[in-house]
């Protein structure tokens, strides 16, 4: 779908402007790895979504510090869980659909959320610096951003909202 909507961009300016020169549309799939040209680099991991999308999560590192963005999922795959091991994470970004409670299907609540960081601590792959931020709200969460951080300082969750920034 993004690499229609890509194309059809590029139909639309009608090869009047210089879109082609300075950005171009990479397909990637899972478990592909890749620099960036301003030296990050990027492990792209299965997500666990609708079975007919290949959606994914992304393992980012730069200059001695990893985030791991996990949002639209469920519970993550083996194959991820195992691509984690062996690093260390110092910003976990986690799908927080449904807000307070868990969820079965292709996204998350805070208990799915506890549940994750609780796997990461005991692979090794997180610790007590680990910033884990919860994100990608919905209806479904039926709560209010105050509420929101409420039950997540429970789990010590950062919660997201438009502007927000933590350093690492």
């Amino acid at each position: 779908m993004v690499e229609a909507l890509y194309q059809r961009a590029l139909q639309e300016e009608n090869d009047s402007s210089n879109l082609t020169e300075i950005e171009q549309y990479h397909r990637i799939h899972a478990m592909e790895e890749f620099p960036t040209t301003d030296g990050y680099h990027v492990t792209a991991l299965p997500a666990a979504h609708k079975e007919n999308e290949e959606c994914l999560l992304y393992l980012i590192e730069s200059a001695g510090k990893c985030l791991f963005y996990a949002n639209d999922t469920g519970w993550y795959p083996e194959i991820t869980w195992d691509k984690l091991k062996g690093k260390h994470i110092d910003l976990v970004s986690m799908d927080c659909t449904l807000g307070k409670g868990y969820c079965e299907s292709y996204h998350m609540g805070m208990d799915n959320n506890w549940a994750a960081k609780q796997k990461m601590l005991q692979l090794g792959c997180a610790d007590k610096q680990t910033k884990f931020v919860i994100t990608h709200f919905s209806h479904n969460a039926n709560l209010s951003h105050g509420d929101l951080e409420l039950e997540a300082g429970k789990y010590g969750f950062l919660v997201a909202y438009d502007g927000f920034e933590v350093e690492i």
